[in-house]
């Protein structure tokens, strides 16, 4: 099966890097330094578990040009969310009959804001959880076991399942990825969100990695506060948890040891463009909207909001 990542970061680099070690045809649209590394030297995938290091390195074919994959069966779509329409508009090459856009992004917009562009037939909303990050250009670093400990959930926005995502869960599964095909694509980017928008607010707030917050028991509390702020929301907009699933999403996602920086915390600390509005300010808007108090969140987005204007000034 033919595969373009489009926006290699680290997520899309250690799947399409694992669907490549599975002998896919994997096309891999970046740019920049991490663009001329690749070409250079090849994707790196390098996998840190309890001090030992592994590492695949793979001759890929990258470019920053759609035109010059042409279509594929699948598109793993992970830009930055703020990126989305502008991206999402570079995808006609790459576009077939039956293919399929896959959104790995942060926030809860970026499927519907595809479906505008593409039908909602053509996109489908993707949620996956690793631990992974990137190093120098061209180097995508997991944390954990090599070729493991991944998930990755999708829902096609039309709710209708094909045979082509039954195809795709298939596919991820043999690369050792944990894929499941769901029926709710809400539910989908909303369980993602319920732990991811608390982690990154904190750990971009504090300046402090994740087994640190999770570490200190005001910030766990303050953490815990977040989580339910978020699933009140979720469920105003008709995504209802089961309160098992809130207290779940209340636990560490990686071990206290680790030095986990959030996408977030990584983006400001690096003085980028970051996802402050689709990973707070999106959650206070609909708060607002449905008329439901977020003052946790609400604090946090105006410090992250007021960082990413005059400059995070961050001192590693």
């Amino acid at each position: 099966m033919r595969f373009a990542i489009f926006g290699t970061g680290a997520v899309g680099g250690y799947v399409g890097g694992l669907l490549a070690l599975n002998n896919h045809k994997v096309s891999f649209i970046a740019r920049g330094a991490h663009l001329a590394a690749i070409r250079e030297k090849g994707l790196t995938l390098r996998y840190i578990n309890q001090g030992e290091v592994k590492t695949d390195v793979l001759k890929v074919f990258a470019t920053d040009n759609p035109e010059e994959v042409g279509e594929v069966d699948y598109i793993i779509f992970g830009v930055k969310a703020f990126d989305t329409i502008e991206a999402g508009n570079m995808l006609q090459p790459l576009m077939g009959h039956e293919t399929a856009i896959i959104t790995i992004q942060n926030g809860l917009d970026a499927p519907h804001q595809l479906s505008i562009l593409y039908g909602n037939d053509s996109v489908v909303a993707g949620a996956v959880r690793v631990e992974a990050t990137l190093g120098e250009p061209g180097v995508v670093i997991k944390y954990g076991p090599a070729r493991d400990s991944s998930t990755f959930e999708v829902a096609e926005l039309s709710e209708v399942r094909t045979t082509r995502m039954e195809k795709f869960v298939e596919l991820l599964n043999a690369a050792h990825i944990k894929a499941t095909l769901s029926d709710d694509p809400n539910m989908v980017l909303w369980t993602k969100f319920l732990a991811l928008a608390p982690t990154a607010a904190l750990t971009a707030t504090a300046r402090a990695h994740g087994g640190e917050v999770f570490g200190f028991e005001l910030t766990k509390q303050l953490y815990a506060a977040l989580v339910d702020e978020a699933a009140a929301v979720a469920n105003a907009e008709g995504v209802h948890f089961a309160p098992e699933m809130v207290e779940r999403a209340k636990h560490p996602l990686f071990p206290l040891d680790t030095a986990f920086k959030s996408s977030l915390q990584r983006d400001f600390e690096k003085d980028h463009h970051t996802e402050v509005e689709a990973l707070l300010g999106a959650l206070v808007k609909r708060a607002h909207k449905y008329n439901v108090p977020v003052p946790h969140f609400e604090t946090l987005y105006a410090l992250l909001s007021l960082s990413a204007k005059v400059g995070y000034h961050y001192s590693a």
